[in-house]
């Protein structure tokens, strides 16, 4: 009878050893997993500020560009006499020749 306790305990004691290797490991692993996944978000939040910031910097650039575009016309826009800036520059540079 004292034999079979001892299989018994030592079957009970492999099998206990065995199930926390099991939880363990599987504990490190989801540990691991989640280490990484912070990892990827960290860096996903990173990517996603430096584009903000790109962003926030666009607009400034965009707005010095519209403010020189405004000073200088565009070509085909109309004057105050109603015609375009392309019409204007095209009389202005067929003048006639004094010898005709």
């Amino acid at each position: 009878m004292l034999q079979y306790s001892g299989i018994l305990l030592r079957s009970l004691l492999a099998v206990s050893a065995g199930g926390a290797a099991v939880l363990g490991g599987s504990y490190l692993i989801s540990r691991y997993k989640d280490q990484q996944e912070s990892e990827e978000r960290l860096e996903r939040l990173e990517e996603l500020m430096a584009q903000l910031l790109e962003l926030e910097k666009q607009p400034a650039a965009k707005a010095e560009a519209s403010a020189k575009a405004k000073e200088a016309p565009k070509a085909g826009t109309r004057s105050k006499a109603g015609k375009t800036t392309s019409q204007t520059k095209a009389k202005s540079t067929n003048k006639p020749k004094a010898g005709k």
